[in-house]
């Protein structure tokens, strides 16, 4: 049996992971990476015409499946071609791995005149990426590949980067890949879960702001569960639209803007962020009118107080600490909902929808006709 080389050691680390498909343009800086996957019959390539498309399908697979999205494509110029998606995917937070090439290890920076060569390759990939690595021997190859997937995925998932030199895809690994450990956890102190609890235990009048967090950590059955359980409805950022079907009750969607919505903001006495950054245009520019107590849940604590000031930030996964809240809640379940607050919840939604339907004029048909030819559960 043939060494494992550079190549192979990506495709297998690529199995591993459990990706099925990788999107990318094949160029001689990543031919022993496509070898590889040919002969491995595992994982589809599905080839583009150009690298910013396989990037944008990388993403879209990320966003559908839940997986590490993996866009192949080649150095310098293809690299760079891919940049415009990179940033897309890393303002969405989706978790893509930009696999790129690079030039041979003892040419890079050296301005020779190599094919494909560029300036500085790195600074460019790390203007849009949350992590980037390199290699430098093809035993190096496995554990960067892992430890960039754990980093793309995990925390506030965003695109990273590793780029392969291609004297390293064709170099023979000398043995086999080795085991590679990743701890990654992160909790709210039990003090401040147990504010947080005392906190939702003595509002009457909750509101839920759930963004793309909540769709990253799987969190739609815990979101819906939480809003029932205390009454609250629930306002998405466009990236958290879907976390709640919409023709719920509870469901006020991305209207946050909306008249009706503002005025239940004003007269709520405690809303619950969740893996929201409360970005500028969802916000009125931040002027939107919020209530004065606000327990902001993010994986990432530098959003957290970054546009509205929380009395409570709680740091974890959106799913775990939804569930610890649950949880607390079932241990003293008396709580009291102001009478009023679920029939001024339905009177918002649909008060906002009639109001933004109104503006839509001949528009709505389209609309309309679109959302009855799909499914509940389609991606659109």
């Amino acid at each position: 049996m043939a060494a494992m080389t550079g190549g192979d050691a990506v495709v297998e680390v690529l199995r591993e992971l459990g990706v099925s498909a990788v999107f990318g343009v094949i160029s001689i800086h990543n031919i022993p990476i496509y070898d590889a996957i040919q002969r491995s019959e595992i994982i589809h390539p599905v080839c583009v015409r150009h690298e910013q498309a396989a990037v944008s399908m990388a993403d879209g697979y990320a966003r559908s499946t839940g997986k590490l999205g993996v866009a192949i494509t080649s150095t310098g110029p293809g690299a760079g071609n891919a940049m415009g998606a990179m940033v897309e995917a890393f303002t969405a937070g989706s978790p893509v791995l930009h696999l790129t090439g690079q030039i041979e290890s003892h040419l890079v920076g050296m301005q020779k005149g190599y094919i494909h060569e560029m300036l500085d390759q790195t600074s460019m990939l790390q203007a849009s990426c949350k992590w980037l690595g390199t290699p430098s021997t093809a035993a190096d190859i496995p554990h960067i590949l892992k430890k960039a997937a754990c980093i793309a995925m995990t925390g506030r998932q965003r695109p990273v980067v590793v780029q392969i030199p291609i004297d390293l895809q064709y170099e023979s690994l000398g043995g086999g890949i080795s085991e590679f450990r990743w701890d990654f956890a992160l909790h709210p102190s039990v003090g401040d879960m147990n504010a947080a609890l005392r906190e939702i235990h003595a509002a009457r009048r909750i509101l839920i702001w759930s963004g793309g967090g909540t769709i990253s950590s799987n969190a739609h059955y815990e979101v819906k569960k939480l809003a029932e359980k205390l009454g609250a409805g629930v306002i998405t950022s466009i990236g958290g639209r879907g976390v709640i079907a919409e023709d719920h009750d509870l469901s006020l969607g991305a209207l946050a803007l909306e008249q009706p919505i503002c005025e239940l903001l004003k007269q709520a006495d405690l809303l619950i962020a969740i893996g929201t950054r409360f970005q500028g245009a969802a916000t009125r520019g931040w002027q939107l009118q919020i209530p004065d107590k606000l327990i902001h849940i993010d994986i990432d604590s530098s959003e957290i107080g970054r546009n509205f000031k929380p009395m409570l930030g709680l740091i974890g996964d959106a799913r775990t600490i939804i569930l610890e809240i649950l949880k607390g809640l079932e241990a003293c379940d008396q709580r009291k909902i102001d009478a009023n607050w679920l029939e001024q919840i339905v009177r918002a939604k649909y008060q906002s929808r009639q109001n933004l339907e109104a503006r839509l004029g001949p528009w709505r048909e389209v609309l309309e006709q679109f959302r009855d030819s799909i499914r509940p559960d389609d991606i659109v």
